[in-house]
């Protein structure tokens, strides 16, 4: 049985977390479960509560920190309070640093923070047999995240509010107000730390925090509950909408099919849009996003937008792809006769000898693999004079996301072989005495006979 020698309030509390647990089945006998503890309010809360709840529940409770070093000396404090807590507690304790600030480069912290706390977890959670993940998201959480995007624009689907459960990660404390939460740390005496910038309104959230949310509590003081019915009506209504688009276009994966989605309704493109960006690990697209890859489906192929996360919306053909913009993939193989595997582009060059192909006394060896650069052409049979790889990959509809990773085959600064063509300059004749013929394959055959 619990130990509930607190006050009323606190016992309501207590109570009310394990009611959440059991009716959205968040923890199973048996689990191990590793709380999401920076050292605030509400993620020691949480892990008191978990820790007082681990017996009747049959679970084993750890903890994991992440130090992102965004606040220095005060992310170490937080660190070491986390530590010394568990210990305290006898609770097993994970913690790793991440330099967020040199990662996100001054841009976009709180996303690559977010980022890495959850990669973070999910190696644990892997590394500890699939253990769930609980993170400390609460009603204000939910408050300040639908009015958030309601300020940014988003679907029908951003007002479902925060799912109290998302694969394994778990949200026990969903049903309660920070509010609650304070009062049970101040009853029970617990201590916890404060984090410098959400006293500050640098950041969006910490704004409607601490502007705007406090305006609604003095025109609705139960404004949380009527939030978070809200989000829940919502949620509701997005389950139909998926149900009504996977009936109607079928499977959605991280390419969206334009001529499938062709006389369907707008909210279900709407859904189709937003679960194919998803897929493909975009958490979150506002209403101009989503407008504007709609926009997108009626343009010409190569066509391209902006989303958020460092991604592009690019038409091609009858297809929107999701591609993650990044440096130029610059690699430089040297080729031997057999199997070549270029992993930068997850293809196999097979080079076989024999008499027809690429004349092996007009090249210079070795022949070299290496991504198209600015100004690379070729010259082939049927073209009359110099061709440039890029309009080559254009007129052959080459896909748009393997332009700048699909391999060239070059014999010292000469292209002898582009997208199945030989330059030629170095084709075999009937005086050839030897050639290299040259394949290119989809995936890694290195060790296929």
């Amino acid at each position: 049985m619990l130990d509930l020698k607190i006050c009323t309030k606190d016992k309501n509390l207590v109570l009310r977390v394990k009611e959440n647990i059991l009716e959205n089945k968040l923890i199973d006998s048996g689990d191990t479960v590793i709380a999401a503890l920076s050292g605030g309010a509400d993620s020691v809360c949480l892990l008191y509560i978990l820790n007082e709840l681990k017996k009747e529940f049959n679970f084993t409770l750890k903890a994991a920190h992440l130090n992102h070093g965004i606040r220095g000396e005060e992310a170490n404090r937080d660190e070491d309070f986390a530590k010394k807590l568990c210990e305290k507690m006898n609770i097993g304790f994970f913690s790793k640093f991440c330099d967020i600030p040199a990662l996100s480069g001054g841009k976009n912290t709180e996303l690559v923070a977010r980022k890495a706390r959850y990669a973070f977890f999910s190696e644990l959670s892997q590394m500890e047999n699939g253990a769930k993940i609980a993170v400390a998201h609460n009603k204000n959480d939910v408050a300040e995240t639908m009015v958030m995007r309601l300020i940014r624009g988003t679907s029908v689907f951003g007002f479902s509010g925060i799912p109290v459960k998302n694969g394994n990660i778990i949200r026990p404390l969903l049903n309660v107000s920070r509010e609650e939460i304070e009062e049970f740390l101040k009853s029970k005496k617990i201590a916890y730390v404060t984090d410098s910038t959400n006293l500050s309104d640098d950041y969006t959230r910490n704004k409607i925090r601490h502007k705007i949310l406090p305006e609604m509590k003095e025109i609705n003081e139960g404004y949380l509950k009527t939030i978070a019915n809200t989000a829940s009506r919502m949620a509701a209504v997005a389950s139909f909408v998926e149900g009504a688009a996977k009936e109607a276009y079928g499977e959605i994966t991280d390419v969206i099919d334009v001529s499938k989605l062709s006389g369907l309704h707008d909210v279900i493109k709407e859904y189709v849009i937003s679960e194919a960006a998803y897929t493909k690990g975009i958490e979150e697209l506002s209403e101009k996003n989503i407008s504007d890859i709609k926009a997108l489906m009626t343009l010409e192929s190569g066509r391209q937008i902006d989303i958020p996360g460092g991604f592009k919306a690019i038409k091609v053909y009858s297809e929107i792809k999701f591609i993650k913009e990044e440096k130029a993939l610059q690699y430089n193989y040297e080729l031997k006769p057999g199997k070549n595997y270029i992993k930068e582009a997850d293809m196999t060059i097979i080079i076989t000898e024999g008499k027809k192909g690429i004349d092996k006394d007009r090249i210079t060896l070795p022949l070299i693999a290496r991504p198209r650069k600015s100004g690379d052409f070729i010259e082939t049979k049927g073209i009359s004079g110099k061709k440039k790889i890029k309009n080559l990959y254009i007129d052959e509809k080459l896909p748009i996301d393997k332009r700048a990773i699909y391999p060239l085959i070059l014999s010292g600064n000469d292209v002898v072989f582009a997208l199945g063509r030989c330059n030629k300059k170095y084709i075999s004749d009937e005086n050839t005495k030897e050639a290299y013929n040259i394949k290119i394959t989809e995936g890694d055959l290195s060790d296929v006979e």
